[in-house]
């Protein structure tokens, strides 16, 4: 499926779609998520603001998909404003292409062989829960996804239950997070 694009699984309780649903029902959501799509596909992740079109490829109302675009927060326009895109959608979207870019230059024998210098550097334990040996994996201490490379200084031992739990956080937001668990 070349053309699928995850969402927040909660999406439908975000303020500002709260509203959409408000006034438009499912239907506004599902516009919502089908103009989102057509970005996907879009250049640069944007639409030139031709609500007409939009309108007759959705087959929905102009009005609508007007509204939805310019009334609810949802969408950033360009300065001349002649284009619209969504500034979340944007970001995640191009961090992906890094991640992809990154996934198919990686050197596995390099990153087996820099991964086991974190390890031995780190003595085998994980460097959240103190956990010696085990299912090791190499954490970045700056996720990858908010700027951090794989240079070995941004790399520690971390268990899999630990570096699974941390996912894209970083070291303090996840040790409050496992704080919180603790109450």
């Amino acid at each position: 499926m070349n053309n699928y694009f995850s969402h927040d699984s909660n999406a439908r309780n975000s303020e500002k779609l709260i509203k959409v649903r408000m006034k438009y029902g499912a239907e506004g959501y599902g516009v919502y998520f089908m103009i989102l799509e057509r970005l996907r596909e879009e250049h640069d992740y944007m639409s030139i603001k031709d609500y007409n079109v939009i309108a007759f490829d959705l087959h929905v109302d102009a009005s609508e998909v007007k509204s939805i675009v310019e009334d609810f927060g949802l969408f950033v326009f360009t300065e001349d404003g002649k284009y619209f895109y969504s500034s979340k959608f944007k970001h995640k979207s191009h961090i992906k292409t890094r991640i992809r870019k990154r996934m198919y230059s990686i050197n596995v024998r390099a990153w087996m062989k820099l991964r086991k210098q974190v390890f031995q550097r780190d003595d085998y334990t994980c460097r959240y829960c103190g956990k010696r040996g085990g299912l090791l994996e190499a954490d970045h201490v700056i996720p990858f996804s908010k700027g951090g490379s794989d240079d070995i200084s941004n790399l520690v031992t971390a268990c899999r239950r630990c570096n699974r739990q941390k996912r894209d956080k970083s070291v303090a937001e996840f040790e409050d997070w496992l704080k919180e668990g603790e109450r």
